[in-house]
């Protein structure tokens, strides 16, 4: 998490994904990875790390997986195209 306060979250996101590799049912990592790559504007990565966080039941931690889910809302959100002006 060091990497994540230093905003360097390519290097988090690495992190995050050794742990993942070293412990295959680690949810937090997950969460951790997504948020680095939602962070660094990696979409289809974050939404892959925070889905499966949910998914897993985001270790029975209710805010952490409105966090998952709000961050989930905001890329799909971000990748909407943007509304036309309404004429009138």
């Amino acid at each position: 998490m060091a990497y994540d306060g230093l905003k360097q979250y390519d290097k988090a996101a690495d992190a995050y994904l050794n742990a993942i590799s070293a412990r295959k049912e680690n949810v937090e990592a997950r969460l951790q990875a997504g948020m680095a790559f939602a962070n660094q504007g990696e979409k289809d990565k974050a939404k892959k790390y925070l889905g499966e966080f949910v998914k897993m039941g985001g270790g029975n931690n209710a805010f952490a997986i409105q966090a998952a889910n709000d961050r989930l809302a905001k890329i799909a959100a971000d990748s909407l195209p943007p509304t036309p002006p309404n004429p009138q």
